[in-house]
């Protein structure tokens, strides 16, 4: 089990922390945001990626903004995660 910690304070990001098996959640964070954190509590890790931009000479974070692991403010289950999921579930 997790338990879930809910804070006042905005602006925060939701996060899971896997050592204490809990969920800090913030004002302001969405429904999306919340799925994910869900989603790591059932198993699936985070689908970020780094890229190498040329013309800032640095490397930036990038995802998927179809995939709810990758981008939650325009992400959704993937095909992949539901397979996933009703695997687990056999």
């Amino acid at each position: 089990l997790y338990k879930i910690l809910f804070s006042a304070v905005p602006g925060n990001r939701a996060s899971t922390q896997d050592s204490t098996r809990s969920i800090s959640l913030y004002s302001y964070n969405s429904t999306r945001a919340i799925a994910h954190e869900m989603g790591h509590v059932i198993g699936f890790s985070d689908h970020y990626y780094t890229v190498w931009n040329q013309n800032e000479c640095s490397y930036t974070i990038s995802g998927d903004e179809r995939d709810l692991m990758s981008i939650t403010h325009t992400g959704t289950v993937t095909e992949e995660e539901w397979k996933d999921l009703e695997e687990g579930l056999k």
